[in-house]
Formats: C-alpha cells, structure tokens, sequence
C-alpha cells in the first residue's frame, strides 16, 4: 500500500545579483515551491523532497496610481476656475516609452459629468482643452482646470490610463478617480420702478435683489438640502452697509432677497431711459457685494458658505 500526500510550502525570495561597490540588486521573485512525498510500506516510512523554483509574476507590476488635490472651497460659483492638479503618479515600471492618457467626466447629466454641456476645462495658461489629454512626463505634471457651466453637485470622474508608446497599446486597466465639487449660480436684480408718492415722472427708486440656485437636477442640493438641515440663513455687506442674519428671514433658494436696505432714490427726469438712469446711478456705487450663506445643522452645527466680492454687473 503506498499512498502520496503533496503539501506545498510557499516562500518568497530574491535572486540576487552582486554589483560593483558591493551593490545588491533584486533581479527577479522567484516561488520555491516544496513538495514533500510521503511512501508507506509495511513498517518503513519513506519521506522525498523534491524542490522547484518558478518565476513568479509580480502582479503589481502594471498597476498605476494617481494622488490629486482632494479638497476643494465651499464657495465655488458658476463660470469660476477649479484646480485640479494631479499630485503624483505611482508607477514601479515606468520607462521614458511610458505616457498617460487623461480622460475627464463621464456620461452622467444627473452627475454634471457632460464635458461641453456641464463644463469646460482649461490649461494653466487659460486655453479650452479638450477632455483627453496626456500626461508625458510623470515628474512635471501641470494643473488643469474645471470651469463649471451650470449650478449643481459635479462629480466627475477622472480616468487614467498608461499607454506604451513604443508598442503603440496600452497597459494594464485604466485607473478611476472620482472628484466632487459643488456650485452655485447668483443671480442680482436692480430694478428701477416710480416711487409711488413721488412728484409724476420724477421721483423713481432702485432697489438691489439677488437670488441662488444651486442646481435642477435630484442631487443638486447644495443650498437646499432637507435631510441633515434645520434651516439657512444668510448675511450680506454692500458699500459699508452689513445686513446681519437677524434682520433677514431665512434663506431659500431661488427667492429674491435685498442686500441693500433702502433703494436709492433719483430724479428720472435729468436722463433719457430707464436703462441710462440705472447706468449711470450704478456708477456712485460698488459693483461687488458679499453674501454668506449660513447652514444650520440638525446637530446643532454650522457650516458658513462665504461668496466674497462677487460681481453685481
């Protein structure tokens, strides 16, 4: 009667090579792989060790891996620049026959992900590139740039894939990041209308309104969101004049809201249209505002959402 038991004993080692200066370089893992026989036979116990070394293949060999800047402001608003700079590429076999293929976005409208539509990029340098660019050097990797077109939640991806010049394909599986920002759209109103117990055609009043939006779609909740909120409230300063969170009721989005307390009043007659007055009275005052917007959390925290200088016109 004979029977045979295999059993396996895995060890990783280094075949070493012996360099100039006593250097020690690791050539290749190899997998030495015991098999140990065991033959019964009346009262003799006969054990056989064969030992084999196999390449192993290193399976991290192709893999790649990209860190990027992770935090992004609060404040973003639509139409502003959002850099994004890739901070470092892991590579353990990159030769100068190496590149990167950058892709950007993704086919989800509910996510902003739409290049074109959602958004645009752009060089350190300010010009439109498109969502496929390369990467050619790993150690001199320049900033690129999100410019969101629309208010809403953006998460995009971002893909990377090592491509071989040399053999003209790529290598291994493209990597998948995924960044996430939010932004928001303000909207200002001045409006001219008479001033209602004002000498006829004479006496007119200019108020100053903004509203926010923070996006149509499902997860565009930025400004809005119901589920860990109490409820927003918001301040603003315009020309000196600070209008504090007690004097405003809460903030909704898309609602119209004055950051200055009283219109200011002119004489209509000295101008030719409504359009010269408001023109021309806009030009004695500031043309930015600051807004923040103040969210109160069901925890009792508060997260301030600051939107400074912002562009009146």
């Amino acid at each position: 009667m004979k029977a045979k038991i295999l059993g396996f004993f895995l060890v990783l080692i280094g075949v070493f090579t012996c360099c100039k200066d006593n250097e020690v370089v690791v050539e290749k893992f190899v997998e030495v792989r015991d098999t140990i026989t065991i033959i019964k036979k009346d009262t003799i116990t006969i054990i056989k060790r064969d030992t084999v070394y196999i390449e192993k293949k290193d399976d991290n060999k192709d893999k790649v891996s990209f860190d990027y800047n992770r935090r992004f402001r609060n404040n973003i608003l639509v139409g502003e620049k959002v850099k994004f700079q890739i901070t470092g590429i892991t590579d353990k076999d990159y030769n100068k026959n190496i590149i990167y293929k950058i892709k950007t976005g993704g086919d989800d409208a509910t996510q902003h992900q739409v290049f074109g539509e959602d958004f645009t990029l752009q060089n350190k340098d300010g010009a439109q590139i498109d969502d496929n660019f390369v990467i050619r050097d790993k150690n001199n990797i320049q900033p690129l740039y999100f410019i969101p077109k629309k208010p809403g939640t953006y998460d995009l991806k971002v893909s990377l894939q090592k491509y071989d010049v040399s053999k003209g394909e790529n290598v291994g599986e493209p990597v998948i990041e995924y960044i996430a920002f939010f932004a928001v759209k303000i909207t200002f109103d001045i409006s001219v209308e008479k001033k209602k117990d004002g000498v006829l055609y004479n006496d007119y009043l200019m108020s100053f309104m903004f509203s926010i939006d923070d996006g149509e779609r499902f997860k565009d909740n930025y400004l809005s969101n119901e589920t860990f909120t109490e409820n927003y409230t918001f301040r603003t300063e315009y020309e000196g004049e600070k209008i504090s969170e007690s004097e405003n009721e809460d903030f909704v989005i898309n609602k119209k809201f004055a950051f200055k307390k009283k219109p200011i009043e002119f004489k209509y007659s000295k101008y030719k249209s409504i359009d010269e007055a408001k023109e021309k009275e806009l030009e004695n005052h500031p043309k930015t505002v600051n807004i923040t917007v103040i969210q109160h959390l069901k925890t009792g925290k508060k997260n301030i959402i600051e939107y400074k200088n912002v562009n009146i016109y």
